[in-house]
């Protein structure tokens, strides 16, 4: 993320504000993706459509002005951010069990706090996520319930995380510090408010906030604005280690991590590029020019007379002369826009829009297409749960709690299997012979979340009235000396009628291939 108004040396190892080598090189790509990610906004758009060589400055701004950017970058992190989200909690600890409606002590539940961790890596190619708690130590567990102090997860972004340091043990890698960059609103004048940059510095199980100054000889100092204190555990000692996690889209050491979908990122850009220039040449040739023959010319030392076009106007032609519009050819349209398609199509191939309406492809395109978005997936949904079986150990280092071996999450074990359609789910019910397949209570739980049944409606509350509504039709039935119907005759009317020739039942998806019994 491009960080404007702060000149801070970044490449001065004795200052917080250094830029680790890994996070210098990721840089460019970083940028790009926050521009495209915020739409070129402002600005930031004329850092891709630069002013070409003697354009008038009107022109050029004519021409940024009608540009016009598709956000298939932002749509494609949160597409497949969205299908990340499909998990489930497995023997969590009963602390963040508790928390999980408000895991960041900012109203988000855990699900709405990894929607955006995941399009962050997405985007990013990785971000830092924090096991933080409250500083001090409560004296007991009631006082700790009283205060509400638990754990609490926050989400630092790559760009943010300036500066780590590793060491390894036995193969293992273990961060012994980490610097990140927090952007701070901090009063200006009476009423008026400017950003700052301060760094939170996080070593041996200690963490400080600090600034940097500079003075008028332009000398950088250091100054601790914050003093902190320490991470401590739940016997009270220090954290021997620093209460975070590198989330990246595939293993790999802290700080590193490829943007998954960088080339949806430029081919969005380039997409920008080639519609600014078909626009242009568009807008251009779009505008007929008036051509005259025989146009008298002006006697001696008279200008020749502007040619006004509008209502009533008279043009003067010599005799044979011809007055007629004609419009500039542009062959080259047809071929730009058959490059823009083929642009379009490398971002379709690059995400998941082969799913929706548009070119149409075969089974065998569109499934090795799904494969490979599913392969994608699944190694991201691996990582997931790694970092989460990670979180809960951090969390339970905070709480005392023990962990569970199973602890974690379960990932969907296919992101993207066809739902069943009402007509498959009919054949399922007459191959098992019209067995009853679901219960009450998961029919109205789907109902319910199609949107089919008021969200207003509790399922149990729809329940009751089913039952409710039984017994009074079984009490009307009493009444009225009618048979009431048992499990058993419920059972006969759900039976398949049988053949009498072949003594099987029908084939439920008909046709001449049924396989006839031997």
């Amino acid at each position: 993320m491009r960080i404007k108004g702060y000149d801070h040396p970044t490449d001065d190892g004795k200052l917080p504000s250094y830029v680790h080598p890994t996070l210098r090189r990721a840089s460019p790509d970083i940028d790009r993706a926050w521009d495209c990610w915020q739409y070129l906004a402002g600005d930031i758009i004329e850092n891709y459509l630069p002013q070409e060589p003697g354009e008038p400055a009107d022109a050029y701004k004519g021409r940024v002005g009608r540009a016009v950017y598709a956000s298939f970058f932002r749509e494609a992190c949160e597409m497949f951010a969205g299908a990340l989200a499909r998990y489930q909690l497995k023997s969590p600890p009963k602390t963040f069990d508790d928390a999980q409606d408000d895991i960041d002590r900012e109203g988000n539940d855990h699900r709405a706090f990894f929607l955006d961790a995941d399009a962050k890596v997405l985007r990013d190619g990785g971000c830092l996520i924090m096991v933080d708690m409250p500083p001090g130590q409560a004296k007991s567990r009631a006082e700790e319930l009283k205060e509400g102090r638990r754990p609490y997860l926050t989400i630092h972004p790559r760009a943010m995380v300036r500066n780590w340091r590793v060491s390894q043990n036995d193969g293992s890698e273990y961060i012994d510090g980490v610097t990140i960059m927090e952007l701070v609103e901090v009063p200006d004048g009476d009423y008026g408010v400017k950003v700052e940059a301060h760094y939170r510095i996080i070593a041996n199980g200690r963490w400080k906030v600090v600034l940097i100054e500079k003075s008028t000889a332009g000398e950088y100092s250091v100054v601790t604005i914050d003093p902190g204190g320490e991470y401590l555990d739940a016997t009270g000692q220090p954290l021997d280690y620093v209460p975070c996690v590198w989330y990246a889209p595939t293993p790999g050491r802290f700080g590193e991590g490829d943007l998954p979908l960088r080339q949806v990122m430029m081919h969005s850009i380039e997409h920008l590029q080639t519609r600014s220039d078909l626009a242009e040449k568009t807008h251009k040739c779009a505008m007929p020019v008036p051509v005259v023959i025989g146009r008298p010319k002006p006697g001696p030392g008279e200008p020749q007379a502007s040619l006004v076009i509008g209502p009533n106007t008279v043009v003067d032609l010599e005799q044979g002369g011809s007055f007629s519009w004609e419009e500039p050819s542009a062959g080259s349209l047809a071929e730009q826009r058959a490059q823009l398609e083929t642009i379009e199509d490398l971002i379709k191939s690059q995400t998941l829009a082969f799913i929706a309406s548009g070119t149409s492809k075969t089974a065998t395109q569109a499934g090795l297409e799904m494969a490979g978005t599913q392969a994608s997936l699944t190694r991201m949904g691996k990582q997931k749960a790694n970092v989460f079986q990670r979180i809960f150990q951090i969390w339970c280092d905070y709480t005392g709690e023990k962990l569970e071996p199973e602890a974690g999450i379960v990932m969907a074990q296919s992101l993207y299997d066809r739902p069943l359609t009402s007509q498959d789910v009919g054949v399922l019910q007459t191959l098992t012979g019209g067995e009853q397949l679901l219960s009450k209570r998961s029919a109205i739980e789907e109902l319910h979340r199609g949107g089919v049944v008021m969200a207003t409606v509790s399922v149990d509350e729809e329940l009751g009235r089913i039952a409710a509504e039984e017994e009074e039709s079984m009490q009307r039935a009493v009444e009225s000396g009618l048979p009431v119907p048992g499990p058993d005759a419920m059972a006969e009317d759900m039976e398949l009628p049988m053949s009498t020739d072949q003594g099987q039942a029908p084939d439920p998806l008909g046709g001449d291939d049924a396989i006839a019994p031997e």
